[in-house]
């Protein structure tokens, strides 16, 4: 459940590669191949707009996702990190809401405990409507965060089913000389449909990639 995974996982492969009305110098949202590497805000908010308002499209797009590589969907999505930081500073940014929404570019509203349900809200430009529940399932200070949230948003992607499945959110860390190592495994993409799983799995892979990145980031600095 996360809105910057098609922006990062499928812009490149899918956007940079389209045509409009046969002209190879520009993408189906209107901006021009290879502009994307380090978009202005504007062009930030024109892709989100895109991607709101033109609900075929989208639809449309994730069946090219699904066949991208022709990937084969795995039951988790995996990242593995060395961050330069403590293990309580990367805690900090894990166990703290506030923290917690700088990295993710989220506003989250809650209490970071056990058995918690929070509210979060996007605060990617031109996407602060998308609104999901994040589910608190296990905190172990500076070792293990734990959580659960949905797989599936048919609101935002025309092609997800409406359906109450599950995705869990899994990471842990451990000391690593002067830093520490960082793990994430998003698991069930196993007992999702074949076809929407995997175009969900397509998306979070690359939308993960992008996140490390942003924690990496928030806690080094």
């Amino acid at each position: 459940m996360m809105i910057v995974v098609i922006c990062e996982a499928t812009r490149r492969s899918i956007f940079n590669r389209g045509t409009s009305h046969g002209n190879p110098s520009a993408t189906l949202t209107g901006i021009p191949a290879g502009h994307w590497d380090r978009p202005s805000a504007s062009q930030s908010r024109q892709y989100a707009t895109f991607l709101l308002r033109i609900p075929d499209r989208i639809g449309n797009m994730q069946q090219k996702c699904c066949a991208i590589g022709d990937a084969t969907m795995q039951d988790s999505v995996e990242k593995r990190v060395k961050l330069a930081a403590s293990p309580e500073r990367v805690w900090r940014a894990l166990s703290s809401t506030t923290e917690f929404g700088q990295w993710f570019r989220a506003e989250v509203t809650g209490e970071m405990r056990a058995g918690a349900a929070l509210s979060c809200r996007s605060l990617y430009p031109g996407a602060e409507h998308m609104r999901w529940m994040m589910t608190i399932v296990t905190m172990e200070p500076e070792r293990r965060l734990v959580w659960t949230w949905p797989a599936f948003d048919p609101k935002l992607f025309p092609g997800d089913p409406v359906s109450d499945a599950k995705l869990t959110v899994e990471i842990t860390l451990a000391p690593d000389g002067d830093g520490t190592a960082l793990r994430l495994v998003e698991s069930g993409y196993a007992s999702l449909p074949e076809g929407p799983g995997l175009a969900v799995w397509q998306r979070n892979e690359g939308g993960w990639s992008a996140q490390i990145a942003n924690i990496a980031a928030h806690v080094a600095a």
